[in-house]
């Protein structure tokens, strides 16, 4: 039997893992499990993604790393702005992988997409959380200045 034991939360675990067999008894052994649950500091690579001038209605794509220099594995969760926050209606973003796993000792990269709906400037707010921490979730600002086709009229 292996067990995987992923907490969410920083705390000492104390409690047993109960063995029911169907169609031979309820609680017929108890393994104890005893853990202590931590979540190590991770240092995000960039604290903003400036997309810069980017066309409305085509994807542009940039990288953030998060960096888990510890001997232990952390997850991560990358929060969006809710579906209905206003400034939903000016970007579409995607997140490759919004949730995951830093290894130890790796580096783990996260792509984020946007495209934009509406011509004009624009800032974005992403929060890179990681799981089962006490701390805030790292800020990640992201902006853009979009643009569209350029229509000229000439007299014929």
């Amino acid at each position: 039997v292996t067990l995987d034991f992923l907490s969410n939360t920083v705390q000492e675990y104390n409690c047993a893992l109960v063995v029911d067999i169907d169609d031979v008894g309820a609680n017929l052994d108890q393994l104890p499990i005893r853990a202590l649950c931590m979540v190590p500091d991770v240092t995000i690579s960039r604290e903003s993604l400036d997309f810069g001038q980017c066309f409305v209605g085509y994807p542009y794509k940039q990288t953030v790393e998060i960096k888990n220099d510890s001997h232990l594995p952390v997850k991560y969760e990358v929060l969006l702005p809710q579906e209905e926050d206003p400034i939903r209606k000016k970007f579409d973003v995607e997140v490759e992988a919004k949730k995951g796993v830093v290894n130890p000792r790796c580096t783990h990269k996260v792509m984020v997409t946007l495209t934009a709906k509406q011509i004009g400037s624009g800032h974005l707010p992403l929060y890179i959380r990681m799981l089962g921490s006490d701390k805030p979730p790292f800020p990640l600002a992201v902006s853009t200045r979009v643009i569209g086709p350029a229509v000229t009229v000439e007299p014929m």
